[in-house]
């Protein structure tokens, strides 16, 4: 697997990216400053531990993109750099 982070320029979101070799797949995840690392309320946990039971997961804030999509993404913003201006 490969990754990356990178940091918005308000300094208060960024975006991981991984790469999974073994399935071809690119898996996007967007962080907030605002979620911080200490423990979490009792509610919260809950809220958590429903959207794992209901949906698989904890977050919705993951975009998974396949080969054609990434190679879709790549070419927008290579399209629309301001080295191609």
């Amino acid at each position: 697997m490969k990754s990356i982070f990178v940091k918005c320029e308000c300094h208060q979101e960024g975006m991981g990216v991984i790469c999974d070799l073994d399935d071809g797949l690119y898996y996007f995840s967007y962080w907030s400053h605002g979620l911080r690392t200490g423990k979490l309320s009792w509610r919260q946990r809950l809220r958590y531990c429903w959207r794992v039971l209901t949906k698989g997961k904890a977050f919705s804030d993951e975009l998974v993109l396949n080969q054609i999509s990434v190679d879709e993404l790549v070419s927008f913003l290579n399209d629309t750099s301001k080295d191609n201006e």
